[in-house]
Formats: structure tokens, sequence, C-alpha cells
């Protein structure tokens, strides 16, 4: 019973929170402790959209906690992944920059 326990308060501990990390090679989406993450290179995105409701994006991976907003990511090949952030806004101007077009509508 103890170690269910401990299992359960990590992983409700890990979807606590989301550190979004992105460079010039990769977007990385960790949990709290690292237990879910998910690591995607920059070159493998088709594009991105932006939404002004945490709870919009439905990517085939979906990583949310309330927030101000939502951004998915369709990948060239793979499942999309989307993940809500109270910075949708930054995390666009950012993918932008790196070239990654933004998308008009779900897909």
């Amino acid at each position: 019973m103890l170690p269910t326990a401990f299992i359960t308060t990590a992983l409700l501990i890990d979807a606590s929170a989301l550190r979004i990390e992105i460079d010039e090679r990769e977007l990385r989406l960790r949990g709290l402790l690292g237990i879910f993450r998910k690591t995607i290179p920059i070159d493998e995105i088709e594009s991105f959209l932006v939404s002004d409701s945490w709870s919009a994006c439905h990517g085939m991976i979906h990583f949310t906690i309330p927030a101000k907003g939502c951004i998915q990511i369709n990948r060239r090949k793979g499942w999309s992944i989307s993940f809500s952030t109270n910075q949708p806004e930054e995390i666009a101007m950012v993918l932008a920059t790196l070239g990654v077009p933004r998308a008009l509508r779900l897909k």
C-alpha cells in the first residue's frame, strides 16, 4: 500500500507543473520531477497553433494544467502535441523566430 501511495504522490507532483524549454534545436516539455517528458526537434515541427483557452488544444499527446492558453504543435511525422501555458504568445514568438510557421486553425 505504501509504494502505491508514493508512486501516486510522485505522479501528482510531477503533473502539477510543466517546464517548457526551447532552444535552436528542440522544444522540451518536462513535468516538475521529470517523470513526464517530451522532446521535439524544431525541424520536425510543421506548424503551431495558439489558443487563448487552456482546454482548447487537442493534440494526440496533451500536457494540460489550468493556464491562460495552450499551444498545439503539429509535427511533420508522428502525433501532434499540445500543452497549456501562461505565456502562449511568448512561446509563439520564440517558435516564429526559429522559423516555425503559425497554423491558422486546428488540424
